[in-house]
């Protein structure tokens, strides 16, 4: 506000008018009283509203302004208030420095106006005497949080530039005042006129106690106009505008001298986005034989026709000058002359104008959540209001880009407790410094997929269990000596990985007797022999079904629907309603009874919500079918690659909440069933989506059970489908669960770039797709090459979206290592996909406290799987 002279007669305020919606802050002050002066109710600023700080008094003639609190130690301090949400409110805050403790030089610091969704930032210089008073004031709608932070950064070093406040007013308004309704703006108060006024500038009828300048500043008007005094106060405003001047306001203005039909304001010293109020309101007498009717036009754009047939008038307008134009606003008031138009000349009761302040960006969402929970978790005081905005958090820093994102974390010798089930949305993290605490529990795993973390330390804590193995088998300056209950991951000895290669052998062995058996009673007597071979090993969850039954359900095979390894895939229906797909083994097929069997075997065991399911079989007729669940949506590569690819395009959220299903699917047969299963043949064409896009895993006629938890590997003769196949599993003939690993990360960069593992192409580098992600993933700065050029050309991105595509890259990246030591677990990406979906499905958990925080990884797990899983044979 513009800083000016004034004397205040003795105002009477009604209690009831002054405190509605007040909140009046003495800061440091001992004890709360009523001013006499105006009436309110003044309370000290005690712990609910801040709680650092040094307390001062001052000579004052003012109550309020005779205390103030300082700020010796601390960068950036906070008062916490408590708002409604999107609801405009006034703040006023004053400042009255009398040289408090001896200190000569008034102080230079920031002030910032802080509020989820927005946030603020404005110098202000407090240049005033010792005895001199200096207040600003804002209006603003608040955002979505229910707090409000006002805080007082240190510019200056030292003791001369501790920032200070004397008292703050926080006033509720209605809503839609001063055009805020339905907009997040703040407004800096530059001036408000009583324009005809006499000495009053604030009034005991303003419901919000608003500080109302006379009309003295003579270069708001020309010498043209003069104050009609002796008509003032004849009729008062219904005071209908939403901005609601008090009577008095509305009961004096200026009017054009007699014959001058146009009345001009010169608002100067105008911000380069303004926001201008304007009030009319007649104070004539009514004589229905004259009338007042004028045009309003702001820089020569005309803004409204005023007719004082109604009562009262409220124009606002914001107005935006280009940055080259002088700072000025000229406002014309302009007669309409001629039969049944205007008698009287203009007229104008109010002005108002502020500035509008721009926000500033505040911290990426998920980074400020995540904090906000380990502030709770550690029962850190100091960390208030946006970790990154005026003054980084202490121990915190900041990217300083549109999208503030938190890079490092320094919390090392803090006397912190709890544990890091928090940490895993700060992805973009460098640098993670906890050490020297008493922090527990164990180390999450998504920090191994943290594609940006240099160093983590975490010496000298209380963590327990394994230490992922992610975390160890990277560039990463990992210390975590200090730790007496964390263990290092568990290695195979040698005599257990002889034993297991033995074992494998002989396993392998009998699997092969066992085919050519089938093999050989496939080629000389199916007829006698295929029933006994394809018996389900649970029948309570397969049944056999006849060929009449079949023919009956696809009406004698006549929709087909799909072409596999294993045969045709026809559509069908059963008499109860239930969708069908019937799979037929092909003459020509490399798969037979072997595979046949082994598929109505393993489908009998399992259930899962990701793994489609087996209703039964059929083995007569000299034919090998299988009946499964029908999947209306298709396969992954029908929409990826094939009809479906342009006319049902899939989003970057479906594809990630596909693949996450996919890995939970996979994850089951890994870790989950009994017995433990590698699928051995992981591919896009093998991930069927339902009418709901949710995806499940099919096809398990190469899969290979592990007979004992001992066995790391099977050694067996390699099959699978080239371009997914794992290269370590195709030159040793080792297979492991890192091989469905290796597979399935084919599968999420084929989501990402909408291409085939292998295509054809002119340039060799192009043709293997792994390759080429890895060449782009791996090209310097100076490249041609970046890691956005291999999104699917269909996608488009939001920030959020790319934030998740680059921490799934790499999450994909890791699962195509060439040596499977190095690749995750399914376990370790079903958590990481996990924490990718946050990103575009941010999911939210109210704890007891009724704080909301973003579910870890570690707690998703858990909610999914004590709802969805049955853990078959345990």
């Amino acid at each position: 506000m513009e800083k000016f002279g004034w004397v205040i007669l003795a105002l009477f305020f009604s209690s009831a008018a002054a405190q509605t919606g007040f909140l009046n802050l003495d800061c440091g002050a001992t004890q709360n009283y009523t001013d006499n002066e105006t009436s309110m109710n003044w309370i000290i600023d005690s712990n609910e509203y801040i709680t650092v700080g040094e307390k001062a008094n001052v000579n004052n003639s003012r109550v309020y302004l005779q205390s103030l609190r300082y700020f010796p130690k601390a960068d950036k301090s906070c008062y916490s208030l408590s708002v409604d949400p999107e609801t405009p409110y006034l703040i006023r805050l004053w400042f009255h420095f009398g040289n408090y403790n001896g200190k000569k030089n008034p102080p230079s610091f920031n002030v910032s106006v802080e509020t989820q969704g927005m946030l603020y930032r404005q110098m202000e210089t407090i240049a005033v005497a010792g005895t001199q008073n200096w207040d600003t004031e804002k209006i603003l709608t608040t955002g979505s949080n229910n707090r409000l932070y006002i805080c007082f950064i240190r510019t200056v070093d030292g003791s001369d530039n501790d920032p200070f406040v004397s008292a703050i007013q926080l006033v509720k308004l209605s809503s839609g005042m001063y055009a805020l309704q339905g907009k997040r703006l703040m407004l800096n108060t530059v001036s408000r006129y009583d324009l005809g006024g006499k000495s009053l500038i604030r009034y005991p009828t303003d419901e919000y106690d608003r500080f109302w300048q006379i009309d003295s500043k003579g270069d708001i008007y020309n010498s043209s106009l003069v104050v009609n005094s002796s008509t003032t106060a004849a009729i008062s405003s219904d005071n209908s505008s939403s901005n609601k001047p008090p009577n008095e306001v509305m009961q004096t203005a200026i009017v054009a001298k007699a014959n001058v039909s146009q009345l001009l304001l010169n608002v100067t010293e105008v911000k380069q986005k303004t926001l201008i109020a304007l009030y009319f309101g007649e104070i004539e007498a009514v004589n229905t034989s004259r009338s007042r009717i004028f045009n309003v036009t702001i820089n020569g754009i005309a803004i409204a026709t005023v007719n004082f047939s109604m009562d009262s008038y409220i124009i606002e307008r914001e107005v935006s000058l280009p940055s080259t134009q002088a700072r000025e606003v000229i406002i014309a008031l302009s007669a309409i002359k001629g039969q049944g138009n205007s008698s009287r000349g203009p007229l104008i009761n109010a002005l108002e104008r502020y500035s509008i302040i721009d926000t500033e960006p505040e911290t990426f969402a998920d980074d400020a959540s995540a904090l906000q929970s380990m502030k709770t978790e550690f029962g850190i005081s100091d960390w208030i209001s946006d970790p990154c905005f005026g003054i980084e958090w202490d121990g915190i820093k900041c990217s300083k880009d549109n999208s503030v994102r938190i890079l490092e974390i320094d919390l090392s010798g803090k006397n912190l407790s709890g544990s890091l089930k928090y940490v895993c949305s700060l992805t973009r993290l460098e640098i993670l410094r906890l050490q020297d605490n008493s922090l527990s529990g164990p180390i999450p795993s998504c920090l191994s997929t943290f594609r940006y973390l240099k160093e983590l330390n975490i010496q000298n804590n209380n963590f327990s269990g394994e230490i992922p193995k992610g975390l160890l088998n990277r560039n990463l300056v990992f210390r975590s000596s200090g730790n007496p209950y964390l263990v290092q991951p568990k290695r195979k000895n040698k005599g257990v990985m002889i034993g297991s290669i033995i074992g494998g052998i002989l396993v392998a062995l009998l699997v092969l007797i066992s085919m050519l058996a089938c093999c050989r009673r496939y080629n000389g007597k199916l007829d006698a022999n295929a029933n006994s071979s394809a018996k389900a090993t649970n029948p309570a969850r397969s049944r056999s079904f006849s060929m009449a039954e079949l023919r009956i359900a696809t009406q004698n095979f006549s929709q087909a629907i799909g072409q596999g390894g294993f045969g045709s895939v026809f559509y069908g229906k059963l008499p109860d309603g239930n969708e069908i797909a019937v799979k037929v083994l092909s003459a020509t097929s490399k798969q037979g009874p072997g595979e046949f069997k082994n598929e109505v075997d393993l489908l009998s065991i399992l259930n899962h919500k990701n793994l489609v399911r087996l209703l039964g079989y059929c083995d007569s007729s000299k034919k090998l079918m299988l009946v499964y669940e029908y999947m209306g949506g298709r396969s992954l590569t029908d929409h990826l690659h094939g009809p479906l690819a342009s006319q049902c395009i899939l989003d970057w959220k479906a594809r990630i909440r596909v693949a996450l299903d996919a890995a939970e699917g996979l994850e089951y047969l890994h870790w989950r069933a009994t017995p433990k299963i590698i699928h051995r043949d992981v591919k896009s064409s093998n991930i069927l989506l339902d009418v709901n896009m949710r995806a499940k895993v099919a096809d398990f006629g190469l899969s290979k059970i592990l007979q004992d938890d001992a066995i790391s590997h099977v050694t067996t003769t390699v099959k699978g489908t080239m371009g997914y196949m794992d290269p370590e599993y195709y030159g040793t003939s080792k297979l492991t669960e890192r091989s469905d690993v290796y597979s399935f990360g084919v599968v999420v960069l084929e989501m990402i770039c909408g291409r085939k593992p292998i295509e054809n192409a002119d340039c060799e580098e192009e043709i293997n797709l792994v390759n080429w992600v890895m060449l782009h993933a791996e090209a310097d700065q100076a490249s041609s090459r970046r890691l956005t050029d291999i999104i699917d050309k269909r996608l488009s991105l939001s920030e959020n979206e790319m934030e998740c595509f680059n921490y799934v890259v790499d999450l994909a990246i890791q699962c195509v290592d060439r040596e499977g030591s190095r690749r995750p677990t399914m376990s370790e990406v079903v958590e990481g996909l996990k924490a990718a979906k946050l990103y575009v499905e941010p999911k939210v958990n109210t704890n007891a406290e009724n704080t909301m925080h973003v579910l870890s990884p570690e707690e998703y797990s858990r909610a999914d799987y004590s709802s969805s899983l049955l853990h078959v044979g345990r």
